[in-house]
C-alpha cells in the first residue's frame, strides 16, 4: 500500500495523513511516530506501514531482509543468530525443517507425521534409517555370543562374524581363516559360489596383505590411486583403508576383484557376497523375500556353520 505520509515542501515539514495530516519538523519525529502510535504499524527498517499487526507480522515473517522467530516474535540481526536460537530456545524437528515451541508439540507432529521412534522421540529421513536404528543396539539386547567365545555379545549373528572376520577377536581368527573353515562344512555349500576357487588355505596370499606405498601417488591425479580399480584417495592411509576392506577380497596382481565366495540360495536372488558377515545380513533381513519361503532353511544352515567356527 502507499506510504500513508509525505514531505510537504512549501512549509519544510512531513505530513503524516494516517493521523489526520499531522505535521513533523523531521524525519525522525516522524519516524518515532511511526514506531510509536497505535495508528501504524510499521516496519523500520523497510520503511514500510501496513494495514494490521498480522499484515505486518506475516512481512517480517516471510521477508528475506527480516531474520524473525515466528513463535517468540524475536528479530535477530542476522539468520545464524536465529538458527542458533531455533535449535537452542525452542524444539527443531529432525525430519523436516519446522520448529515447535514445545517438546511435546514436536513429539505429536514426529509422530503423526513422520518415520518415528516413540521410545527415543527421533524422527527418521527414510525407512531404512528407521529400521537400522530400531535393530541397533539402543533397541535390541546383545545376546548373540561371539563363536570363538571370546566373551562378548552381539546383537546379531552378521555383527558377531564380522567381528571374527574383522581380526579383532583375541581368538584369532580373521576372515581368512573363516572362509577356509566354511570350505570343509557341508552346511555351508549351498551358500558358496564356487568351492574349488576358494583359498587353499590359511596361508594363502589374500587382498588384505597388500599395502599401498608414496609410489601409488599419481601426479597428474594429485591423490592416491588403488592399483586394482583406479580409485583415488586423498592419503595414503585412506588408500591402505580401502586395501584391507572386502572390496578386493583375494584380488591378484593381473585381477583387480577376487571371486566373491557366497551367494544367496534363493533362486530369485542369487546375490554375490564378498564375506561371510554379508550374506548374513542378507539372510537375516530377508530382502530378497527369504523372508517368505526359505528364511528358517538358510539360518538354520548358517547358524550351523558358525558354530562349527571353533579351533
Amino acid at each position: 500500500m502507499p506510504n500513508k505520509w509525505w514531505f510537504d515542501d512549501d512549509y519544510d515539514v512531513w505530513v503524516c495523513d494516517g493521523c489526520n495530516g499531522r505535521e513533523f519538523v523531521s524525519w525522525s519525529a516522524l519516524l518515532n511516530h511511526l514506531q510509536m502510535s497505535r495508528n501504524h504499524k510499521f516496519c523500520a527498517d523497510c520503511e514500510r506501514d501496513f494495514v494490521s499487526w498480522s499484515a505486518l507480522r506475516s512481512h517480517w515473517a516471510n521477508s528475506a531482509s527480516h531474520s524473525f522467530c515466528t513463535l517468540c516474535d524475536t528479530h535477530f540481526d542476522d539468520d545464524d543468530l536465529l538458527e542458533d536460537h531455533e535449535l537452542y530456545d525452542h524444539f527443531p524437528c529432525q525430519g523436516c525443517n519446522q520448529i515447535f515451541a514445545s517438546e511435546l508439540g514436536r513429539y505429536e507432529h514426529g509422530r503423526q507425521s513422520h518415520l518415528f521412534c516413540t521410545e527415543h522421540r527421533r524422527a527418521f529421513l527414510s525407512q531404512a534409517n528407521l529400521r537400522a536404528h530400531l535393530e541397533s543396539s539402543a533397541h535390541v539386547q546383545a545376546r548373540i555370543p561371539c563363536a570363538a567365545g571370546c566373551g562378548r555379545k552381539f546383537i546379531d549373528y552378521s555383527a558377531m562374524v564380522l567381528h571374527l572376520e574383522s581380526g579383532s577377536c583375541p581368538s584369532g581368527w580373521t576372515r581368512q581363516k573363516i572362509d577356509y573353515k566354511l570350505r570343509s562344512l557341508a552346511a555351508a555349500r549351498p551358500y558358496m559360489t564356487s568351492s574349488q576357487r576358494l583359498i587353499a588355505g590359511p596361508t594363502t596370499q589374500t587382498r588384505s596383505s597388500w599395502v599401498a606405498t608414496e609410489d601409488s601417488y599419481n601426479d597428474w591425479e594429485q591423490a592416491y590411486e588403488c592399483f586394482f580399480c583406479h580409485r583415488l584417495f586423498n592419503s595414503l592411509a585412506g588408500l591402505n583403508q580401502h586395501l584391507t576392506s572386502p572390496r578386493h577380497a583375494y584380488a591378484t596382481e593381473t585381477g583387480r576383484n577376487g571371486e566373491k565366495l557366497y551367494k544367496c540360495p534363493m533362486e530369485n536372488c542369487g546375490r554375490k557376497f564378498s564375506t561371510f558377515s554379508g550374506l548374513v545380513q542378507h539372510a537375516e533381513r530377508g530382502g530378497c523375500g527369504v523372508l517368505q519361503f526359505r528364511l528358517q532353511n538358510a539360518l538354520d544352515g548358517l547358524t550351523t556353520s558358525m558354530r562349527a567356527l571353533t579351533w
